[in-house]
């Protein structure tokens, strides 16, 4: 099965201290190579793993801009716009990147599942009840 992992940009894979859900990314990248899959895991280039990596932003976002900002999208909608014009190399797609990559939901053919990790802010309400009827862990 060939599948896309879309990996949140702030800690590279595997992360060196905290990095929740970069952790369960990496994590889960290694083992379903290891199963035999064909991953491909959407993250920061500074990452190392053991399967194809489309690296997003050369290093992890945190290290660049030195601090965690919840509010800076930028790198995220880039990311979503690679997803999407690659979207049709995969089975399926595993979003761990929070509320932006849903929106091409919609727009691409190969099915999306999104895990949503605690370490997401609260999105508007509008998000929440716009993206009630995507596929959810």
């Amino acid at each position: 099965m060939k599948i896309g992992l879309i990996s949140p940009l702030w800690k590279k894979l595997p992360p060196e201290k905290y990095g929740g859900t970069e952790l369960v990314v990496y994590d889960l990248a290694c083992a379903l190579t290891e199963k035999g899959h064909e991953v491909t895991v959407f993250a920061s280039g500074d990452s190392n793993l053991p399967c194809k990596l489309v690296p997003i932003v050369e290093r992890n976002l945190y290290d660049i801009l030195g601090k965690f900002k919840w509010d800076f999208y930028d790198y995220d909608i880039l990311q979503t716009e690679i997803v999407g014009k690659m979207s049709n190399d995969f089975d399926i797609l595993h979003n761990h990147n929070g509320f932006i990559p849903l929106s091409i939901t919609p727009l691409v053919k190969t099915p999306v599942v999104t895990t949503i990790h605690s370490s997401l802010p609260p999105e508007p309400a509008v998000l929440r009840e716009a993206f009630k009827d995507r596929f959810y862990v």
